[in-house]
């Protein structure tokens, strides 16, 4: 399953924003969890645990997150994955697709870093 599939358009959209107005600050990240804080109208703390490659679990403590995923989950990930060429990879992706100017967005799944936005 593709990570975007877990959100809805509207949210996919928001968390998107956040992310390329860097709202997200990722405070931890490895192969079996990410936590991060989001910065808003308020500050919401987002964790999001895997097994394996698959996620497991997200939270975050914004309200909205209580009875779906959130922008602040959705935001993390495209800080994490990259923002449009990887919009429609799947999440177990090792390596991300090339982008425009050759520059490739991703790296290797175990060695998680920002990702570059020209």
């Amino acid at each position: 399953m593709k990570w975007t599939q877990l959100f809805n358009n509207k949210i996919l959209n928001r968390g998107e924003k956040y992310a390329l107005e860097k709202r997200v600050e990722i405070l931890r990240k490895d192969e079996k969890q990410i936590n991060a804080k989001v910065y808003g109208s308020k500050n919401y703390e987002v964790e999001i645990k895997f097994y394996g490659d698959k996620i497991e679990k997200m939270s975050c403590n914004c309200p909205y997150a209580s009875t779906a995923n959130c922008k602040h989950l959705a935001a993390t990930l495209y800080t994490i994955y990259g923002v449009k060429e990887l919009k429609h990879a799947r999440h177990d992706v090792r390596r991300a697709p090339q982008a425009r100017g050759g520059l490739r967005r991703g790296i290797l799944f175990k060695q998680i870093k920002f990702c570059i936005f020209l």
